[in-house]
């Protein structure tokens, strides 16, 4: 009897504390921040822990789950529970696509506003003391983790399309960049090739160019030829200026040309007189025009020396001066005449005095003679003619 006393005891403590457990786990999964369900195969709800804003619990409760899954995922849902209760084991609904073992999947459900949520599921399959097998699961709401991944998608896309349109406005922009590029490069190749040809051309002028600001009248430009002509060097020379090379008694008519010249009245200079660096002149023709040099005004000059062809025209003048007075000197008459016609063509003033005729009669008059050859160029032919003076 004692015996029998102790386990009625012990079973009445046993269910008290069955009880008070109970009322504990019912506490937890009624307070859970995730919904709690027990569905049948057929997918009815059997018990829930909580409904969504605007669904009784009593009316949730023997309605089928597939009431609250959005009509496009309700397939995927049905599918997976089924999985569930034909293997027996734990699904964990995760993503929109079902895996090759189907055992994660997520869905969306309709609220009574009409508005979705999504939402994931755990499901794994029970079976109480009655021997039935159902379906247990906790459903989450991720609708905000969806939105916020799609918000992300939505911004990873957008990224990649302004990526994208970047990238090819950059590829554009580099493309045009190497079009420039090569242009300038052959601009470049054509502007050396001028100036190279420009340099030649400059260096292997004969005429001197200087280039001398108006203002300071200073040289700020010089050829090798003009070096050549006054002796000096090309940094001598930039360091010179217009007084510097010309001698003191031709200045005031060198810078009444230079004023002429800046004024725009005068191109030309001929037989200017110049110093070289050692001190002897050489005289040039100058032609000049205003240029703007380095943003300041100035005048360009070029230079052809005529020295030499001054030394030549005064060596044929002394000659000619010479002659003319051996012509004029001499004591024998002279007489030039054209074969062809008698007349003559020249005459000295020795003639005119032995015959009485000035120059001009004599040029007006001929001679009458025959000869019987014609002579050749360089032939000295000697007539002998009796002459007549005017007077006789």
């Amino acid at each position: 009897m004692d015996d029998h006393q102790k386990t009625k005891e012990q079973l009445i403590e046993e269910l008290a504390s069955l009880r008070r457990r109970e009322a504990q786990w019912r506490s937890v999964v009624a307070n859970a921040p995730v919904f709690v369900a027990l569905v049948d195969r057929a997918g009815t709800i059997q018990h829930i822990n909580r409904t969504v804003p605007g669904i009784a619990m009593e009316d949730a409760i023997g309605k089928s789950v597939y009431e609250f899954v959005e009509p496009a995922s309700r397939e995927i849902a049905r599918e997976c529970i089924e999985r569930v209760f034909d293997t027996g084991r734990t699904a964990f609904y995760e993503s929109v696509a079902v895996g090759s073992n189907g055992s994660r999947s997520s869905y969306e459900i309709v609220r009574p506003d009409g508005t979705a949520c999504w939402v994931r599921g755990n499901t794994t399959a029970r079976k109480p003391d009655d021997g039935t097998r159902r379906l247990f699961g906790t459903v989450s709401d991720i609708t905000e983790r969806k939105r916020a991944e799609e918000a992300l998608k939505q911004a990873h896309d957008e990224l990649e399309q302004k990526v994208e349109e970047r990238t090819a406005e950059l590829q554009e922009v580099n493309a045009r960049l190497q079009r420039e590029i090569e242009q300038r490069r052959q601009a470049e190749a054509t502007l050396r090739e001028s100036h190279d040809e420009l340099r030649a051309m400059y260096d292997g002028m004969v005429d001197g160019l200087l280039i001398a600001e108006i203002e300071t009248k200073r040289f700020v430009r010089a050829n090798p030829a003009i070096c050549r002509m006054l002796g000096y060097s090309m940094d001598e020379l930039h360091s010179l200026s217009v007084q510097d090379i010309h001698r003191q008694e031709d200045l005031p008519f060198v810078l009444q040309q230079f004023q002429a010249l800046a004024e725009g009245a005068l191109h030309v200079s001929e037989d200017l007189p110049f110093l070289r660096k050692d001190g002897s002149v050489r005289y040039a023709n100058v032609v000049s025009s205003q240029i703007c040099y380095n943003q300041r005004p100035g005048w360009i000059s070029f230079f052809h020396d005529i020295t030499a062809r001054r030394a030549a025209e005064e060596t044929l003048r002394q000659s000619y001066d010479e002659l003319r007075t051996i012509y004029e000197g001499t004591v024998d008459g002279l007489l030039i005449a054209d074969c062809a016609t008698g007349r003559f063509l020249r005459t000295n003033p020795a003639i005119g005095s032995m015959l009485g005729y000035s120059e001009e009669e004599l040029l007006s008059l001929s001679v009458k003679c025959s000869i019987r050859s014609k002579p050749g160029k360089g032939t000295r032919i000697t007539v002998e003619l009796p002459v007549v003076a005017r007077d006789e």
